[in-house]
């Protein structure tokens, strides 16, 4: 029976306080039916001294209404003056706010470990003394450790062994004054290899302002410090290469200006035109590798015959050949399999090739364009050489050449006009067809230079 009950228990219950007191605590409607026997069974457990004299669990409490509370109840036994059971005294506390706020908790955590394990960038959690306490997936694939491996050791083992001081002491005044420091520094991976990182470092403060550890976010910028290495080193060469033609231009506009001997006009009209075609050339080369790298020009692919594009070029080109004093001999393998290709750019790589070998070879040479069956690593294909006797490359400079910009010993020596793009945009169209592009040269001249390009056969369907 309920000797007493104060008027909390009763406004828990949602029952008036008389219905309470004076009642069989099984009879009154606190409890659940699912849960009478359940109470029944501890009551009796702690009234006779099976269980402990005081004990501490959670039990749901019931209102008048139906409604479920979720309670801590406290009870202990009393006893007479004999020490025999007497009776019991429980302290009911609602919990619901609790755990409330555990659920939310725990959605919460829910929720950043889902940030901390999908997120892109290394995250790092370390202790005032360094020592790494938490990693996130994306932190593993970065540096190649597990987090099993590096928890509890000091994080300096992946840092810059020689920072720049400058910035190593804002880094360390901002952790002084407990602030948020962000930087760029350099970060070692486990195989010794190092990349660039931004670097954010956030402290966590205690509840007395005092910091408990550092959240270190790293976002590797290797790639975009290299793309900004290139895009400076591109700006740089492209003010080179157009500052020449049109300084050219300037100046024999000038000297038409002030020409006195009109003998001396179509010397400079014809500088003027070099000049112009080959800004003209070097627009055109730009674009070329523009559209390529932002993917504007779209492969078309389809079954190309390459023996008769070769064909028609060559044909194309006999006259001007005959000009310069050259010879241009086929060798085609008859029956190669057709290519997977937009035919429109691999003309360009040919034709690039067959205009480089036309400049580079001296009156009465000879340039031979082959065609054949090839493999690279199993895959079947079509092999093209571009083979002249001229000026040949020497082999310090044949891993140079397919660079932008680049233009060799013999582009200089020779004059002969170009833009240094044509090979670049050569090995550009050829890798995007899944082919590549070589070069083999004694860089003896005379002995002359054999491009070879290869292109994987088009897929011949199975049945």
């Amino acid at each position: 029976d309920i000797v007493y009950s104060n008027q909390a228990l009763a406004d828990m219950a949602a029952l008036p306080l008389d219905e309470v007191l004076g009642e069989n605590f099984m009879d009154v409607r606190i409890i659940s039916p699912e849960l009478i026997k359940d109470a029944y069974a501890r009551f009796e457990s702690g009234i006779t001294g099976k269980s402990e004299p005081c004990e501490v669990y959670d039990f749901t409490l019931q209102t008048s209404g139906g409604k479920e509370i979720p309670t801590l109840v406290g009870v202990s036994v009393f006893t007479d003056d004999e020490g025999n059971p007497r009776g019991l005294t429980g302290v009911i506390t609602d919990i619901s706010e609790r755990i409330e706020l555990e659920q939310a908790l725990r959605a919460e955590r829910d929720r950043l470990d889902t940030l901390l394990n999908n997120i892109g960038d290394a995250v790092m959690v370390n202790d005032i003394q360094g020592r790494i306490l938490f990693v996130n997936p994306a932190w593993e694939r970065v540096h190649g450790y597990s987090a099993k491996e590096v928890l509890g050791k000091d994080s300096s083992f992946m840092r810059n062994p020689d920072p720049s001081i400058e910035d190593h002491d804002r880094m360390m005044e901002a952790i002084e004054n407990r602030q948020v420091w962000q930087g760029e520094t350099t970060m070692r991976r486990r195989d010794g290899s190092s990349y660039e990182a931004a670097v954010i470092m956030t402290p966590i403060l205690g509840p007395t302002d005092e910091e408990t550890s550092y959240v270190t976010v790293l976002h590797d910028i290797s790639t975009l410090k290299e793309v900004d290495r290139l895009k400076s080193q591109f700006v740089s060469d492209v003010s080179h290469e157009l500052r020449t033609p049109l300084t050219n231009i300037r100046l024999y506009l000038d000297l038409l200006e002030r020409v006195q001997d009109k003998d001396n006009i179509p010397r400079y009209l014809e500088t003027l035109s070099r000049e112009s075609d080959r800004l003209a050339n070097l627009i055109d080369d730009l674009l070329s590798l523009s559209r390529l790298d932002v993917g504007a020009s779209p492969l078309l692919p389809r079954q190309v015959n390459v023996n008769q594009l070769l064909t028609s070029l060559v044909a194309d080109r006999t006259s001007l050949a005959s000009q310069k004093s050259l010879t241009l001999e086929i060798e085609m393998e008859p029956d190669i399999p057709k290519v997977a290709g937009d035919e429109r750019l691999l003309g360009q790589i040919f034709t690039n090739l067959l205009t480089n070998a036309m400049n580079y070879t001296n009156e009465g040479g000879i340039i031979t364009i082959r065609s054949g069956h090839a493999e690279h690593e199993g895959c079947p294909g079509v092999s093209v050489e571009v083979e002249d006797t001229g000026l040949g490359i020497v082999p310090e400079e044949q891993t140079e050449i397919f660079k932008r910009f680049f233009r060799g010993v013999a582009s200089r020596s020779t004059g002969a006009p170009g833009t240094g793009l044509g090979l670049a945009i050569c090995e550009e169209i050829a890798q995007r067809h899944g082919g590549h592009i070589s070069v083999k040269s004694e860089g003896i001249p005379g002995e002359g230079s054999c491009f070879v390009v290869w292109l994987p056969a088009y897929p011949t369907p199975t049945t």
